[in-house]
């Protein structure tokens, strides 16, 4: 398909604003919370996701790139449709095909920008590395120096009751911090996601050791092994040879991969030993006990085989249509065969071969979508994290860039566009780590 030179950056940029702006109100999420909840404007809240179907809604009927956006919107809601006709028919409850097409809208809002885009501009970098530090900074405030007004706050949006900045009663060290995102799950989901993109942009070892590191030590401050050791998997790929780069993070993906599909089946219902405190094993023992044995009870009694129970067969839409059997799931092979049943081996499948095959050239660009790719299935292992649209919309940009790779137009995008200036082009041919501008054709 050939794209108008001007309309298509033009477009790309408009969108990346938006995705901004997006992600700002996550990494600010507690206390636009707080304040709403003191307007008694709760459900304003909901304006960030009309947000991204307002932005989108031009993009389909713009000239010369308006085809492959409407493809991308075809496969979206034929793939959600089928398996919302799945719950209807288990439960014929239609609000539920509503919150959960609300809740994956991110992932096909980002798809079309990473495939318009082709790669990160300058703007998401230093966007992405701004809100970084912004969430680097709340957590340390949170853990060492304040306590925010929003902690323990209950709010209720749409009819269901949200936690913000959730009170787990511990203290010191202990204490389970989330800065000025919503809590500290959500805290620990966001920042390594923010990480990334600088990770792939800077040019020095000691500077992805220093963002690794940090990033490491604050996901630490919020508790989140499992976070913790996801990310590690991930983030270690960049301190390897740049050569080694690539090939580390398909094994980082496919290692999680092997582990998310493989945990619930081997160890549901086995009893593991724990002990208290919020850096025991006790939280990974009790899915193995108790999530991860009542997720396939709840499938088994109510799977339209081979469909699964339906779109938001499992997690937060249960509360909806279910909330006696409410289960968070906390893995992601377990949420995405409740909500698509087989033919979740089907998309992920597809997922897995954009991500470990080449594209038409390989640039330093693609990095950035498969450490997010590999980061979601190492810490989907106990994390059902795409049900936080923060993760939604990135995952989408990254599946979006990974279908740009294999485009006849990714043979002619220009490799290197150093951050940090004209005065470093000249080192351009040198750079190991950086960001191609967004394609003009």
């Amino acid at each position: 398909m050939t794209m108008p030179i001007a309309v298509r950056p033009r477009v790309a940029k408009i969108l990346e604003i938006g995705m901004v702006a997006y992600l700002t109100v996550y990494a600010f999420e507690g206390p636009i919370r707080y304040l709403l909840l003191q307007l008694g404007l709760d459900d304003l809240i909901l304006l960030r996701d009309a947000m991204l179907a307002l932005l989108l809604l031009p993009v389909f009927f713009t000239p010369g790139i308006g085809p492959i956006a409407r493809t991308y919107l075809a496969w979206f809601v034929a793939i959600l449709g089928i398996h919302a006709i799945i719950i209807y028919a288990n439960f014929h409850e239609a609000t539920v095909i509503a919150y959960v097409f609300k809740e994956f809208t991110p992932v096909l809002f980002g798809v079309i920008l990473g495939r318009l885009s082709g790669a990160p501009s300058r703007f998401v970098v230093y966007a992405f590395a701004a809100l970084w530090c912004v969430t680097v900074v709340g957590l340390v405030l949170d853990k060492f120096v304040l306590t925010f007004p929003w902690t323990g706050l209950s709010t209720v949006v749409g009819g269901l009751k949200v936690d913000v900045g959730h009170d787990w009663q511990t203290h010191g060290f202990d204490k389970r911090v989330g800065g000025f995102t919503r809590s500290s799950i959500h805290a620990a989901l966001f920042l390594p996601l923010m990480s990334m993109l600088p990770l792939v942009s800077v040019r020095r070892w000691s500077l992805r050791f220093l963002i690794t590191a940090v990033t490491c030590g604050c996901v630490l401050l919020t508790t989140q092994k499992g976070a913790l050791v996801g990310y590690l998997l991930v983030s270690v790929c960049f301190l390897v040879g740049y050569n080694a780069i690539r090939g580390s993070l398909k094994a980082a993906y496919v290692a999680g991969l092997l582990l998310t599909f493989s945990l619930p089946p081997l160890l549901s219902g086995i009893t593991l030993p724990s002990s208290g405190g919020v850096f025991s094993l006790s939280s990974f023992a009790m899915r193995t006990a108790m999530t991860w044995p009542d997720a396939f009870r709840w499938i088994s009694h109510n799977e339209v085989f081979p469909f699964g129970v339906g779109l938001g067969g499992m997690g937060g839409a249960q509360r909806l249509y279910s909330p006696g059997e409410f289960n968070p799931g906390d893995n992601m092979f377990l949420f995405l065969y409740a909500s698509f049943g087989v033919m979740t081996f089907v998309y992920v499948g597809y997922l897995s071969f954009i991500c470990l095959a080449d594209g038409k050239r390989k640039a330093q660009f693609d990095l950035f979508p498969r450490a997010v790719v590999a980061f979601h299935f190492t810490y989907g292992a106990v994390m059902s994290i795409v049900e936080d649209q923060s993760s939604c919309i990135i995952l989408g940009l990254s599946i979006g860039y990974l279908l740009f790779a294999r485009s006849p137009e990714a043979a002619e995008q220009t490799l290197f566009a150093p951050v940090g200036g004209p005065r470093k082009a000249a080192r351009a041919s040198q750079d190991v780590l950086t960001n191609p501008p967004l394609p003009a054709a």
